[in-house]
């Protein structure tokens, strides 16, 4: 949809800076910044009480949010509230 707009205004004269068809995924580790652990699901990104550095946002290392077994994947609902609400604050949510 979007190469065909811009087919159209290019037919209709309109000059175009050009056309990208989407963006370069790059999640590889050594791309991206996910804290000072070292391993994936790991603890060592928090201080203390689930504080993080800034600008980490997601409760463990290659999860988007928090993960859904719960904090370090035990299930304990008064754990996993504690890691939302810390991980959307993050996210100007709380």
């Amino acid at each position: 949809i979007v190469l065909a707009g811009t087919v159209a205004m290019e037919d209709m004269g309109f000059k175009t800076i050009g056309f990208a068809g989407g963006r370069v995924d790059a999640w590889e580790p050594e791309e991206v910044y996910w804290g000072s652990e070292g391993q994936w699901l790991g603890q060592s990104r928090y201080r203390e009480n689930l504080e993080m550095e800034k600008p980490l946002g997601a409760t463990e290392m290659g999860l988007i949010y928090v993960n859904p077994e719960g904090p370090g994947g035990n299930p304990d609902p008064l754990e996993a509230a504690k890691a939302i609400r810390e991980t959307f604050g993050r996210m100007a949510m709380n």
